[in-house]
């Protein structure tokens, strides 16, 4: 059996009074996996060849190709992960 769904939260709590801790989630849907059809062996040697815009994708692909949806607090971290990379602190940093 293959799951299709999983999660997994992981909670590091304070370390030092004057650390902060972290909440990480991490989530899977899968949708359209086929088992009863076994790949050939040179399948799995073959390299993962990537598109030139494979990270800019819209969120109307998103909408469509997402199994399951964002939740409204997933939707105000991402957009607050965006916000961060832009700023110039985060820039000169990475």
């Amino acid at each position: 059996m293959i799951p299709i769904k999983t999660r997994v939260q992981i909670k590091i709590g304070q370390i030092t009074p004057k650390s902060a801790g972290l909440l990480a989630k991490f989530y899977t849907s899968e949708d359209n996996i086929y088992v009863e059809a076994p790949k050939p062996s040179f399948f799995f040697t073959q390299s993962v060849v990537l598109v030139n815009n494979f990270k800019k994708r819209d969120d109307l692909f998103w909408k469509n190709n997402r199994a399951d949806p964002l939740s409204i607090k997933e939707i105000t971290v991402l957009k607050m992960v965006d916000t961060l990379k832009k700023h110039p602190h985060y820039k000169a940093l990475y």
